[in-house]
């Protein structure tokens, strides 16, 4: 339900765990995430793991070594060498994996989870924009995730809300390389003098990525 309202009205691609919260989700295209289905492996071997833990993490590895091969492509020639080498090798991690039986512990929920995500690891390939690791966006959540028992105090929906609404402009910010103080700053200077606040596209200006913005407030 949460993930169902916070998507609402988004079509395109999501990239996401295997979580089943995301399963119901109408007009999305689920896309997997190769770090997740290595860290599994990863998780059942360690770092010197060996036979089928040790295999699982050399696919992943494989993938991802093509991954910076392709690095800085255009999305149309990237896409066109992932049907050429990717895939095969993508083909190859699932022909092995229908040869192993499921077992208990960390290797069987390992197995387990590559098989149940192989849609959506192929769709990774379907486009060439799209990334075989989500890692950028965990990163993004990973200051709040750490921080977990700080936002406590957030004790009502109402301080929740703006907390997130906050979190949320800053690390918007962030990722279009704008100073979030210098950001905030230029809002609470700016947006209360406007006389036309609620006229459509008079809020473009003030987004993070607006040139203006990234000219006053950028990091540099």
């Amino acid at each position: 339900a949460a993930a169902g309202k916070l998507m609402d009205g988004f079509k395109g691609c999501l990239q996401c765990d295997g979580h089943n919260g995301y399963h119901a989700l109408k007009g999305v295209k689920l896309v997997g995430c190769f770090t997740h289905v290595r860290r599994k492996f990863f998780d059942a071997g360690g770092k010197d793991g060996v036979g089928a833990a040790k295999k699982g993490q050399d696919f992943c590895d494989a993938l991802f070594r093509l991954e910076r091969d392709f690095e800085g492509l255009p999305p149309e020639k990237r896409h066109a060498l992932r049907q050429e080498k990717s895939i095969p090798l993508l083909h190859g991690f699932y022909d092995w994996l229908d040869t192993l039986f499921v077992m208990k512990g960390k290797l069987g929920e390992a197995i387990t989870y590559a098989i149940n995500q192989k849609e959506r690891l192929f769709n990774l390939f379907r486009d060439g924009r799209l990334e075989l690791s989500n890692n950028r966006m965990e990163q993004r959540i990973r200051p709040l995730a750490v921080g977990r028992k700080n936002w406590y105090f957030s004790d009502s929906q109402i301080g929740a809300d703006s907390n997130a609404i906050c979190y949320s402009i800053l690390q918007t910010a962030k990722s279009n390389g704008v100073n979030g103080t210098k950001y905030i700053q230029y809002l609470l200077e700016k947006l209360p003098n406007l006389p036309n606040l609620f006229e459509e596209g008079v809020l473009e200006g003030y987004l993070p990525w607006a040139k203006n913005v990234v000219d006053l407030c950028s990091n540099s």
